[in-house]
């Protein structure tokens, strides 16, 4: 297999770049702000990582779609990401969540995931555009997507005034229950 530079696969000055996350609030907004995530945890100093970059590259280039499929690059020295046991690795969130975790350099893996995750995507907004063509299929059935942490604030739920719950409880010296 050989491999080409980004001007070789027709990036101008590494103008298409992969974004590389920072922080982890980075992380998070990316994961919750699209419906696919694909993130290369890399090193500076794995070759294998340096050879599948263009390879990557081309590939975010070929797949990404704003909202529904996007690429980004993470340095395993940046502690973003706990407990992997090689780079490079592949981790794919799917609908906000862990879906897929590729371990090496199998860039066709990764593809093949993320091609499965995209129809997927497109299926469901597709569905929640015109509803599911068929109602009484086990497959019409959507899937809810789980409440983001910030939104939690906005449900509205019914307050509990915790200082006149009366709770039993007898105390060996009085043989009162006490109110708390």
């Amino acid at each position: 297999m050989s491999y080409k530079s980004y001007s070789q696969l027709g990036v101008k000055d590494d103008a298409y770049k992969v974004h590389i996350l920072q922080t982890k609030e980075e992380k998070e907004q990316a994961i919750m702000t699209n419906y696919v995530v694909c993130v290369d945890v890399f090193a500076e100093w794995c070759a294998p990582c340096k050879k599948i970059e263009p390879l990557y590259q081309k590939l975010s280039m070929e797949l990404q779609e704003k909202n529904l499929c996007v690429f980004y690059k993470e340095d395993i020295d940046s502690n973003l990401t706990q407990n992997l046991k090689s780079v490079p690795t592949f981790l794919i969130y799917k609908g906000r969540l862990l879906y897929k975790k590729v371990e090496g350099a199998n860039l066709e893996e990764v593809r093949n995931i993320l091609l499965e995750c995209i129809a997927e995507g497109r299926k469901n907004l597709e569905d929640s555009r015109t509803g599911p063509k068929n109602h009484n299929a086990p497959n019409a059935i959507r899937q809810e997507r789980p409440i983001p942490p910030e939104d939690l604030s906005n449900l509205n739920t019914p307050q509990i005034e915790t200082s006149k719950i009366f709770i039993p409880h007898n105390t060996k010296s009085s043989g009162y229950s006490k109110l708390y």
